[in-house]
């Protein structure tokens, strides 16, 4: 199993296309819920250590300035896992933020759900 993974996925059609929400896992506990409300802005995180003391994490903005946030343990933890990360798509390097990275595992989730649905049908 993967380190993070989400768990309870709901779609729905909102203004900008379709969004969800879903409890954002690692290791298999819940440490997050998610929601993209389809409007065509950022994902909003619940973190479920919201009551914990507030890490500082050094990050950048899309223009590569310095930037300090102040994370909860379990945010500040998956800023690192991602920290780094890149994708390839249309011949064009990106770097993983939080919300692609979710986006990401939202796809994966729904993938396999439409998967298990077809291999279901053909028996």
């Amino acid at each position: 199993m993967s380190e993070y993974a989400v768990s309870k996925v709901k779609t729905f059609r909102g203004r900008e296309g379709y969004g969800f929400n879903a409890e954002l896992l690692r290791d298999g506990s819940p440490i997050a819920f998610v929601i993209d409300e389809a409007n065509g802005g950022v994902y909003h995180f619940e973190w479920h250590d919201c009551g914990e003391s507030r890490i500082e994490v050094e990050s950048t903005r899309l223009d590569g300035s310095p930037l300090t946030l102040k994370c909860t343990p379990e945010e500040a933890r998956l800023r690192e896992h991602v920290k780094g990360r890149t994708v390839r798509m249309m011949d064009k390097e990106f770097t993983v933020d939080l919300d692609m990275f979710v986006g990401i595992l939202v796809d994966e989730y729904e993938t396999q759900k439409r998967m298990k649905r077809a291999m279901a049908r053909k028996r």
